[in-house]
């Protein structure tokens, strides 16, 4: 399922009011009035927006708690969906905190960690496959 048909019904009351929909708190808001930088979607770039807004409503819909999320699971992670996708950069959990995942650098886990500076906030992200 994807995203755009999870959340049909209030994408659609949306659209017929004419709100743009934002993404915060892992919940859907108006665009209007909500600051970019606690956005999903975007960093107050609106034609990043926009596409970042109609890549979201073609991707499948993962429903997963993050809050959940024990450290040091394997994830992977990125700046950007196809990274993430391409499970170009594996890491272990460290946290979700303001809607961002948390992740320890450079392959660092809660074991290896020395500071603060070794957890990393990331974009995108899902749990990895153990093989």
């Amino acid at each position: 399922m994807k995203n755009r048909e999870k959340y049909k019904d209030i994408l659609m009351d949306y659209a017929l009011a004419g709100v743009v929909p934002a993404i915060k708190d892992g919940k859907i808001v108006p665009c209007q009035g909500a600051n970019c930088g606690d956005c999903y979607f975007g960093e107050g770039e609106n034609a990043r927006c926009c596409i970042v807004r109609l890549k979201w409503l073609d991707e499948e819909y993962i429903e997963t708690d993050w809050s959940k999320v024990e450290v040091d699971t394997k994830i992977y992670v990125g700046r950007t969906l196809e990274e993430v996708e391409a499970e170009a950069f594996p890491r272990y959990f460290a946290k979700y905190e303001d809607c961002k995942v948390y992740a320890y650098a450079e392959g660092c886990s809660s074991w290896t960690a020395e500071s603060d500076e070794d957890v990393v906030a990331w974009d995108y992200a899902k749990l990895a496959e153990d093989a």
